[in-house]
């Protein structure tokens, strides 16, 4: 029976102890970290071609194990101008998502001028080479 009281008590003052630093205690206020920045050189990339097209689609690729997407995709463009002349069609262009990589993205049904390079998977463009595109 004592070591039942003893709990009891025990417990009574934990509660009492937790009750009063919950609201005696001053929330410390924290600002989160900064996100990175996009940082993009003064000069402009040569060698950028320039497309017109009609957003249609988006492909998303996925983390190894599957748990979440990857900032990295491939908007799905219907091109109807290319300075090459060699982009035409439905076209994959691959770009980062994410703000600190200078990604950016594209709405569905939307006409965009776009500037691009050659790339590992296909075209490629960023918040930096979209600024060759105006």
């Amino acid at each position: 029976m004592k070591i039942v009281l003893a709990g009891i008590a025990l417990l009574a003052a934990a509660a009492a102890q937790s009750t009063e630093r919950d609201l005696t205690a001053v929330p410390t206020i924290r600002k989160p970290p900064e996100p990175p920045k996009c940082t993009c050189p003064d000069e402009y990339e040569t060698g950028a071609i320039l497309l017109k097209g009609l957003v249609v689609d988006a492909e998303m690729t996925a983390s190894p194990d599957g748990s979440y997407a990857n900032d990295w995709m491939a908007t799905i463009f219907d091109i109807s101008y290319a300075s090459d002349g060699a982009a035409s069609g439905r076209t994959r262009i691959w770009h980062s998502n994410a703000p600190g990589k200078c990604g950016l993205s594209f709405d569905y049904g939307r006409i965009y001028k776009l500037a691009v390079r050659e790339g590992e998977d296909g075209y490629e463009t960023d918040k930096c080479l979209m600024r060759q595109a105006r």
